[in-house]
């Protein structure tokens, strides 16, 4: 409320519990419905993107998603992913940007994932509605996007997506700022830094 006290009204006393096992970020619908941001812990015992949507009471939206809640394995390995970071899209849907496992050097890169509004993968982006960034895949580095901006060009109704977070350059020793900006379909904008990273 806006003096500080729970507003009551929400959820159950104006708190919920929800099964995400972190939240990360937050993002608010035009009708005032809620995104949750963050990691969510799978049957299999390792941990993926998840996103969950609440009404406004704070009641689950269990017409989204999987009961509520929309889960992205990056790379469908089963290694552990981190999902930081949620920004809405102008034409509708969602990305999820994190760090996204990779189970054959136990590592991380930049991963997103990509949803609709009902919180299914968009299968038109990247793979599978996923994609990965690697900044050094010699090194055995953890890199992971930490924020996700939506730029937006409205004289052409596009846009494009900018992960932010910090990377190892190749041959490098520590890790450093690092920005990967992909187009709306997922892949590397050539045409930003080298081949779509900075």
């Amino acid at each position: 409320m806006p003096n500080g006290t729970l507003d009551t009204s929400f959820g159950i006393g104006g708190r919920l519990s929800t099964e995400l096992g972190e939240v990360q970020d937050v993002a608010i619908l035009a009708d005032g419905s809620i995104l949750l941001a963050g990691t969510v812990r799978t049957d299999s015992g390792g941990d993926d993107f998840g996103v969950v949507k609440l009404l406004v009471d704070g009641t689950l939206d269990v017409g989204f998603g999987g009961h509520g809640l929309a889960v992205a394995d990056i790379r469908g390995q089963g290694y552990d992913d981190r999902g930081r970071s949620i920004a809405l899209l102008p034409n509708g849907g969602f990305v999820i940007a994190g760090a996204a496992g990779n189970s054959s050097s136990f590592t991380t890169d930049f991963g997103i994932a990509k949803f609709d509004d009902n919180g299914f993968l968009d299968f038109s982006f990247g793979t599978g509605g996923r994609q990965y960034v690697q900044f050094d895949p010699i090194s055995s580095s953890d890199d992971e996007a930490r924020d996700v901006l939506i730029d937006v060009y409205p004289a052409s109704s596009t846009y494009k997506i900018v992960l932010i977070g910090t990377g190892m350059r190749p041959g490098g020793s520590d890790h450093d700022f690092a920005l990967a900006r992909l187009t709306s379909n997922g892949q590397l904008d050539p045409g930003f830094g080298t081949q779509g990273k900075v």
